[in-house]
C-alpha cells in the first residue's frame, strides 16, 4: 500500500512540472535584476569600429536593389519605416474579370524575378486589387486570384516560394474613383512591396 502511494505520489508531483503558465511573457524577468542567475544577464560589448558598421548596414543592399531598378526604369518609392521598404509605382493592371498578366507585365516580373531569386534578403509582397464591378465576394477571391497569378510569375523565374506573400484586398483600397471607366481600369491591379530584411 505504501508503495502505491508512493507512485502516486510521484505521479502528481511530475503532472505539477507540466503546467504552463499562460503566457511566458508574463513571467519572464524584466531586468536583469530579476534574473535568478545575474551572470547570464547580456554582456556589455562594445561596438564595432565605425568602418565596420558601415559596411553591414542594409542600405548597401537597398542601393544596389535601387540600381537595379534604375537600371531597368521600374518606378519605385522608398517607404519610411525601421525596415527599407520599397513600394513600386510600376503596377501590373488587369482585364476586368481576370487574373491573367499581361506579356508587358510578365516580361518586367520576369527581369525583377530574375534578379531577386539571387538576393536572399529581400521579401515580396504582393497586394491584388479589383474594381466595383461585380460583387464583393467576386473581388475578393479575383483580388486574390490577380496576387497569386503574380507570384505564380515570381516562382517561374525561381524566387523561393518562402519570400514571396499575397494579399487580396477586393475593391476595398482603390487607387483612383470606381465611378468611370479609366477609374476602374487604375483599379484592376497588383502593387509589389519589397522589403530588405538585412
Amino acid at each position: 500500500m505504501k508503495k502505491q502511494s508512493l507512485f502516486a505520489c510521484v505521479l502528481l508531483s511530475g503532472c505539477a512540472n507540466l503546467i504552463v503558465p499562460p503566457n511566458m511573457l508574463d513571467v519572464a524577468p524584466k531586468t536583469n535584476e530579476e534574473l535568478v542567475y545575474p551572470e547570464w544577464g547580456g554582456e556589455e560589448v562594445s561596438p564595432p569600429p565605425p568602418q565596420m558598421m558601415q559596411a553591414q548596414k542594409p542600405q548597401v543592399q537597398s542601393d544596389s536593389l535601387q540600381s537595379f531598378l534604375q537600371r531597368n526604369a521600374i518606378q519605385y518609392q522608398i517607404l519610411p519605416g525601421d525596415h527599407i521598404m520599397i513600394h513600386l509605382t510600376e503596377t501590373i493592371h488587369f482585364k476586368t474579370g481576370s487574373a491573367e498578366v499581361s506579356p508587358v507585365s510578365a516580361r518586367w516580373i520576369g527581369l525583377l524575378g530574375n534578379y531577386l531569386n539571387q538576393r536572399s534578403d529581400v521579401d515580396i509582397v504582393i497586394d491584388g486589387h479589383a474594381d466595383s464591378t461585380g460583387t464583393t465576394g467576386f473581388n475578393n477571391s479575383l483580388s486574390e486570384r490577380r496576387a497569386e497569378e503574380v507570384k505564380k510569375q515570381l516562382l517561374m523565374s525561381r524566387v523561393p516560394e518562402s519570400r514571396v506573400y499575397t494579399r487580396g484586398y477586393g475593391e476595398y483600397l482603390p487607387a483612383c474613383s470606381n465611378t468611370s471607366i479609366n477609374g476602374r481600369k487604375c483599379n484592376r491591379r497588383v502593387e509589389l512591396m519589397l522589403i530588405v530584411t538585412k
